[in-house]
Order: structure tokens, then C-alpha cells, then sequence
């Protein structure tokens, strides 16, 4: 994928998760100059349990600054 800076991701939850073997299966969306997106599952026993949704750009490239608020948890 051509951008690694996250932008949004969010993640369902359709399943519930046991403890044991699982595959992710991982797969681009749309891919475009300044966004793409992308979706991993996470399966087990034939049966998707997470799904995580994302949209990534490259930030020196995307003419976005990201201004910390100042309240802010992130350090």
C-alpha cells in the first residue's frame, strides 16, 4: 500500500474471539495520489470475528498539518 500514515481505522467486532489459531486476511479497497484504504479480518474456525477498516495517506505528501490539542492524553 502505497500510504502508512493512518488517518482513521475503526473495528467491528461481528464475533466473538476465543483463545487459539486464527489467519488475517488482509485486502486494499481503493488506492488513490493522496488516500487509500484497506480492511483486515480476522477469522477463525472459518468465521470472520474482527474486521478493521482504514484509510492512510502520507502526511509529508498530503499538505495536512496535525496540530496537537493542547488538552491532549497523547504526549
Amino acid at each position: 500500500m502505497p500510504h502508512k500514515d493512518p488517518v482513521t481505522v475503526t473495528g467491528h467486532f461481528p464475533g466473538k474471539v476465543v483463545p487459539g489459531e486464527g489467519l488475517y486476511k488482509t485486502e486494499i479497497i481503493k488506492e488513490g495520489r493522496s488516500f487509500a484504504t484497506a480492511a483486515t479480518k480476522f477469522v477463525q474456525d472459518n468465521v470472520e470475528k474482527v474486521r478493521f477498516t482504514g484509510t492512510f495517506t502520507t502526511m509529508k505528501d498530503s499538505g495536512f498539518n496535525y496540530i496537537r490539542p493542547r488538552n491532549s492524553f497523547l504526549k
